[in-house]
């Protein structure tokens, strides 16, 4: 997806440097501001660990029994190879 940004977000955008706070001076600095913070703040590998141990669903079975069109037995014909 191409969007046209103007050049004076563009430069606001990449004047503003994050990663030398780390994740506790992130979230600092946006309580400051008023701004909410993410609920879950726990690494990945954490999350991963807690997805994991959901129980997942039992899968069905499929049918075992041959499904049979009776609905269509006087429209349909039978074709033998000799």
């Amino acid at each position: 997806m191409k969007m046209d940004v103007d050049e004076e977000f563009v430069s606001l955008w990449h004047s503003i440097r994050v990663d030398q706070l780390g994740e506790q001076g992130v979230e600092e600095c946006l309580r400051s501001m008023g701004l909410p913070v993410m609920q879950s703040a726990e690494p990945v590998e954490e999350q991963k660990e807690a997805v994991e141990a959901v129980p997942s669903k039992k899968k069905r079975r499929g049918r075992t029994a041959k499904t049979q069109n009776v609905h269509l037995d006087g429209v349909l014909k039978e074709y033998e190879l000799e």
